[in-house]
């Protein structure tokens, strides 16, 4: 006989429930506000950044991209690597 168990993984404030899944995910959307925060604070090439097209770029070890495009991408897989 197989048993099932339901965890409650929920937080109650004044009434109001929130999964520990929702809590997680606006954590880790912060987080990736603060670095982009960060970026635009140091001014580093953010003009660059903003202008660069990230859609279908997933490894920065593809053939022919820039050397900008290559750092952000490096950046953002750390990043991540951390965050999760």
């Amino acid at each position: 006989m197989i048993k099932c168990v339901l965890l409650n993984f929920s937080f109650t404030n004044k009434g109001q429930k929130t999964l520990c899944v929702d809590i997680v995910d606006s954590v880790m959307d912060e987080l990736r506000r603060e670095r982009k925060i960060r970026m635009v604070l140091a001014d580093s090439q953010i003009e660059e950044y903003i202008k660069l097209d990230l859609s279908g770029k997933n490894s920065e070890n593809e053939p022919g991209i820039s050397l900008f495009l290559k750092k952000v991408l490096t950046e953002k897989r750390v990043f991540k690597e951390q965050l999760c």
